[in-house]
């Protein structure tokens, strides 16, 4: 509804009808335009609100008027997620990890512990972990592999639901797509123990059915709420002296969203390409992977080294 009265104000501002601008790009771009300098004129602001930007964006999505990667901030439609280029390599180490974990045990926080290995594992966003369920999770397909040091490693397949990516099923009552995920056996022995805790969460991981996808969709984002501040918690002031000022600041803004960051950097570190990380954290362009990761330090010594070998 939020939505819809932003994308009314915006024609009614220009005494136009929508059906006027839908037919192509073009003509969408151009009422945009002239909304932006209707806009200035009236408020004497050089930038249109985030709300309206987001809505009018969302209104010519539905109409399959879309933009690549970062093509959307050209025509005055970014949102605020640009900003957030800049947290671009915060991250959790593997022995920052390691900590939280402990205390999530210590405390006998279960809920928090799965979700902290299931977001550090998977990269998936709260909502899609918030929403997981059980006919999802495929316990009984265990595949394996053979490593460098000649140990088999077997793990499993599950899925994700991720609502941002706006094609694909539809489920508790909005648009989205499937993420494939292959994780470790750990992180099926936790789900195990977790689901003979709770036999009452017949469908979903984290909650019960409440029976319609109303209630459902509002149980998820109480779920999602606990666990960023149960994570916060622990935050400060448990780990808040271990980390970089980066991954300081991000983590309190992005509580959950931080292990989305994580594995992308530790996945940076450990060698793989932006394409491979894009593939495993399920983002919908390879570009959106500079936004959560930079270059490791290793692939930053091995340029370093080429440098100072040079001689002018």
């Amino acid at each position: 509804m939020l939505m819809t009265g932003k994308v009314r104000h915006v024609f009614d501002a220009m005494k136009t009808h929508p059906r006027s601008v839908c037919y192509s790009k073009k003509s969408a771009l151009e009422f945009w335009e002239n909304y932006r300098i209707e806009y200035r004129k009236a408020t004497g602001r050089t930038k249109v609100p985030q709300s309206c930007r987001t809505a009018f964006r969302n209104f010519l999505d539905a109409h399959d008027i879309s933009f690549g990667h970062g093509m959307a901030k050209g025509y005055g439609l970014g949102s605020e997620h640009d900003a957030y280029k800049k947290y671009a390599g915060a991250h959790f180490t593997p022995s920052t990890i390691e900590k939280l974990t402990t205390m999530m045990l210590d405390d006998g926080d279960d809920e928090t512990f799965l979700a902290t290995r299931l977001g550090i594992r998977t990269g998936a966003r709260s909502g899609a972990l918030a929403t997981m369920t059980w006919d999802r999770i495929y316990f009984d397909q265990r595949m394996s592999f053979e490593n460098a040091e000649h140990q088999t490693v077997e793990f499993f397949k599950l899925e994700v639901h991720e609502t941002k990516d706006k094609r694909g099923h539809i489920y508790l009552g909005k648009d989205g797509d499937w993420k494939k995920k292959f994780v470790p056996l750990e992180i099926h022995d936790i789900l195990i123990q977790w689901k003979n805790k709770h036999p009452e969460f017949g469908k979903f991981v984290f909650f019960e059915d409440m029976g319609n996808d109303l209630l459902n969709r509002k149980k998820a984002h109480v779920v999602a709420d606990r666990v960023a501040r149960k994570l916060s918690h622990y935050y400060y002031p448990k780990i808040d002296s271990d980390v970089d000022p980066l991954t300081k600041e991000y983590m309190y803004k992005k509580p959950v969203h931080m292990f989305r960051h994580t594995i992308s950097q530790l996945l940076k570190n450990s060698g793989f390409n932006d394409e491979q990380i894009s593939t495993i954290t399920g983002h919908r362009s390879v570009d959106t992977v500079s936004w959560y990761c930079s270059i490791s330090e290793e692939e930053s010594r091995k340029i370093g080294q080429k440098v100072v070998s040079m001689v002018f």
